[in-house]
C-alpha cells in the first residue's frame, strides 16, 4: 500500500517538470518610471535615470526603481538629464528599452564628456535626444540587437582613438542579430574618424528615414558620416547632406540595397583622394558573390574621391541600378567607378535609366600612365564585365576641361555591354555604346539640376533627343520622381521621364529624419483643405437654415428650446434623407428628368 501511494507522489514532480518544459515559466518584465530630470545615484526616495538603468541591469530594486529579470522599459519624462553629474557613462547591460516622452524634449546631455555604452542584450532607444557627449558606444561581443527610432543625435564629439561620435556600435567578434535605425536625425557630430553613425558586425542592418548632416572629422582619414557593415544592408528614404571631410555613406555587405535616398553637398578632399558620395565594398571574402542595388537615388553636388564606387577585391560583384542621378559632382576618379580584382568573376548586373551629367573629374592621374580619364563611367577589372547598360544618359561630363564621358578600355579598364538605347553627349563612349539604338556625340538638351518630389533630377528639355528614344525595361514603371513611364510613345533615356511640365524647385527636399513638415504631403494637404472648406460651407448653410426655423418659434414663445443640434436631427438629416430617396427614385423610374422636387 505504501508503495502504491509512493509512486504517484514520485510522478508529481516529473509531471510538473514536463509541464514546465512544454510551457516555460513567464519571465517578468517591468516598466520603470524615471523621476523627471534626476540622474543621482543616492538612496533618496526617487527613481533617477541612472538608478532605473541599474535596476533594469540587475533585475533588483534600486532606490524607488523596481527592475525585473525580463526586458524592462524605462520611461523618461521630458527634461534635461546631465550625465556629467555622475562622472560616468550610462551603461546598458541587459535587455532595456529607453523611451522618452518627446524627441526634442527628453534630452540626455553628456556634458561634452559622457554618453551611453552598451555591453550586451537587446537595446532599444526611442523618442529622445542625445547631445554634447560621446553619443552611443559599444565594442562588445555580447550585443544581440540595437533598435533606434525617432531620435536626435547632435553636437557629440570624441577624439578617443578610432571611436566615432554620434553612434558607434560594433561587435568585437561574431555577429549580432540586427541594427535598426528609423525616423532619426544625426547632425553636427565630430570625431577623429567620421562623426555620425557606425554599425558593424550585424547579420542585418536597416536604415530608414534618417537625415544625416553637418557631421565631420578632425583627422585626415576622412572616413564616413554613415558606415554600415552587415551581411544584409538596406538604406531607404534617407538624406545625407552637408557633411564635411567624410564619405557620406559607406556600406559593406553581401546584399546591399539603397533606395529613395539623396546624397548631396558632402565634401571631401578630392585632390588627396579622400571622401565622396556612396562607397559599396566587400570587407572580407565570404566566397559568395555580392549583390548591390540602387533605386531612385540622387548623388549630387558632392566633392571627393568618387561619387559611386562599387568594389570587390576577389569576387565578382553584381550591381543593379535604376533611376539614379549622379550630377554636378567634382571628384578625383570617375564619378561612377565599378571595380573587382578577381581574375575569374566579372562585374555583372544591369544599369538602367541612369543619368550622369555635369560632373567634373579633376586632379592628378596617379602614376602618370594615364593621359586622360573618364569623367562619368569606368570599370576596373581583370576580366571583361557582363554589366549591361540600357537607357543610360551621359551628358556634359568633363575630365578637367575636356568633354570625356567614357574612356576606351585598356589594361586597367574594361568596357561594359550596351543593351541599347544609351546616350552620350560626346564621342568618348562609341567603343561600347555601339548598338543601333545608342546615340553618341549629340546635345542631350538637358536642364539644370532641380529638386522635385523629394529627390534631385536633371530634367530633359522639350525636344531633347533622349525623349521617346529609350527601350522598355522590365518592371520599371516610373522615373526617379515616381512619374509613370512612358509619358509618350516610348521610355525616355535617363532617370527623368519628360511629362511636358516645366521643371522647377518644387520642394526643399527635406526627406529623412522623421517628423516631416506637413507641406511635403501636398496632395493630402490640398484634399484636407478642400474637404474642410466644404464642411465649413455646409455648416454655415445649416446654421442659417436653423436661424430661419427658430425665428418664428421665438416670436410665439421667447423661451422656446430649439437648439442647433436639435435642428440637425429633426430637420436637416430627414430632409437630406428624403432628397436622396427622391433622387434615387428619379434616377431609376424617371430617366427623362421630368420629375422635380
Amino acid at each position: 500500500m505504501q508503495k502504491q501511494r509512493l509512486l504517484p507522489m514520485l510522478l508529481i514532480p516529473l509531471i510538473l517538470l514536463g509541464i514546465a518544459l512544454v510551457h516555460p515559466l513567464h519571465v517578468s518584465a517591468a516598466t520603470i518610471a524615471v523621476t523627471a530630470g534626476t540622474v543621482d545615484e543616492t538612496d533618496n526616495g526617487n527613481c533617477s535615470l541612472y538608478e532605473a538603468v541599474e535596476a533594469a541591469n540587475t533585475g533588483t530594486t534600486v532606490d524607488e526603481c523596481v527592475g525585473s529579470s525580463g526586458a524592462d522599459t524605462i520611461n523618461i519624462p521630458d527634461g534635461t538629464y546631465n550625465l556629467a553629474a555622475t562622472s560616468h557613462n550610462l551603461q546598458l547591460d541587459s535587455d532595456i528599452s529607453l523611451v522618452g516622452t518627446s524627441r526634442s524634449g527628453t534630452i540626455l546631455n553628456g556634458g561634452d564628456t559622457y554618453g551611453l555604452t552598451v555591453t550586451s542584450g537587446n537595446i532599444s532607444l526611442s523618442t529622445l535626444t542625445v547631445e554634447h557627449g560621446v553619443g552611443l558606444y559599444s565594442n562588445s561581443s555580447t550585443i544581440s540587437s540595437v533598435t533606434i527610432d525617432n531620435t536626435i543625435w547632435q553636437d557629440n564629439s570624441t577624439e578617443t582613438g578610432t571611436q566615432r561620435s554620434g553612434i558607434d556600435i560594433s561587435r568585437s567578434s561574431g555577429s549580432a542579430e540586427a541594427f535598426t535605425m528609423t525616423n532619426s536625425i544625426v547632425r553636427n557630430n565630430t570625431a577623429g574618424e567620421g562623426g555620425g553613425v557606425y554599425a558593424r558586425g550585424f547579420d542585418e542592418a536597416t536604415i530608414t528615414n534618417i537625415e544625416v548632416y553637418g557631421n565631420t572629422e578632425t583627422s585626415t582619414h576622412q572616413k564616413s558620416a554613415v558606415d554600415i557593415r552587415a551581411t544584409t544592408v538596406t538604406v531607404s528614404d534617407s538624406n545625407f547632406h552637408d557633411n564635411t571631410k567624410v564619405t557620406a555613406l559607406n556600406v559593406s555587405g553581401d546584399n546591399v540595397t539603397i533606395r529613395d535616398t539623396v546624397v548631396r553637398n558632402n565634401t571631401g578632399d578630392h585632390l588627396a583622394g579622400l571622401g565622396g558620395g556612396i562607397n559599396i565594398f566587400t570587407e572580407s571574402d565570404s566566397g559568395t558573390e555580392r549583390v548591390a542595388t540602387l533605386e531612385n537615388v540622387a548623388i549630387v553636388n558632392n566633392q571627393g574621391q568618387a561619387m559611386l564606387v562599387v568594389s570587390n577585391d576577389n569576387f565578382g560583384y553584381t550591381f543593379n541600378a535604376r533611376n539614379v542621378t549622379i550630377a554636378n559632382n567634382t571628384s578625383l576618379l570617375p564619378v561612377f567607378y565599378a571595380y573587382t580584382n578577381s581574375e575569374t568573376d566579372p562585374v555583372a548586373g544591369h544599369v538602367d535609366n541612369v543619368t550622369i551629367a555635369n560632373n567634373t573629374r579633376t586632379g592628378p592621374l596617379g602614376d602618370g600612365s594615364f593621359t586622360s580619364f573618364a569623367a562619368a563611367f569606368i570599370i576596373g577589372a581583370k576580366v571583361d564585365p557582363t554589366l549591361q547598360l540600357k537607357n543610360v544618359l551621359m551628358a556634359n561630363n568633363k575630365d578637367e576641361t575636356t568633354p570625356t564621358n567614357c574612356m576606351a578600355a585598356s589594361n586597367d579598364t574594361r568596357n561594359p555591354i550596351s543593351a541599347g538605347n544609351n546616350f552620350s553627349s560626346d564621342s568618348s563612349c562609341t567603343a561600347f555604346l555601339n548598338q543601333a539604338s545608342d546615340q553618341n556625340n549629340k546635345d542631350a538638351q538637358i536642364d539644370t539640376l532641380v529638386a522635385e518630389a523629394n529627390t534631385w533630377v536633371v530634367p530633359l528639355k522639350a525636344g531633347s533627343p533622349a525623349i521617346n528614344t529609350g527601350g522598355v525595361v522590365a518592371g520599371l514603371t516610373t522615373d526617379q520622381r515616381g512619374i509613370a513611364r512612358p509619358q509618350g510613345s516610348a521610355y525616355d533615356i535617363g532617370a527623368y521621364e519628360w511629362n511636358g511640365i516645366a521643371s522647377n524647385n518644387t520642394t526643399s527636399n527635406t526627406k529623412g529624419g522623421g517628423n516631416a513638415p506637413l507641406a511635403e504631403t501636398g496632395v493630402i494637404t490640398t484634399s484636407t483643405i478642400i474637404l474642410g472648406a466644404i464642411i465649413l460651407l455646409a455648416l454655415i448653410v445649416i446654421f442659417f437654415d436653423y436661424r430661419k426655423h427658430k425665428r418664428p418659434l421665438t416670436e410665439i414663445d421667447p423661451n422656446v428650446s430649439y437648439s442647433f443640434g436639435h435642428h440637425i436631427r429633426v430637420v436637416t438629416i430627414p430632409l437630406l434623407r428624403y432628397r436622396l430617396q427622391v433622387k434615387i427614385s428619379k434616377s431609376s423610374n424617371d430617366p427623362t428628368g421630368v420629375h422635380k422636387f
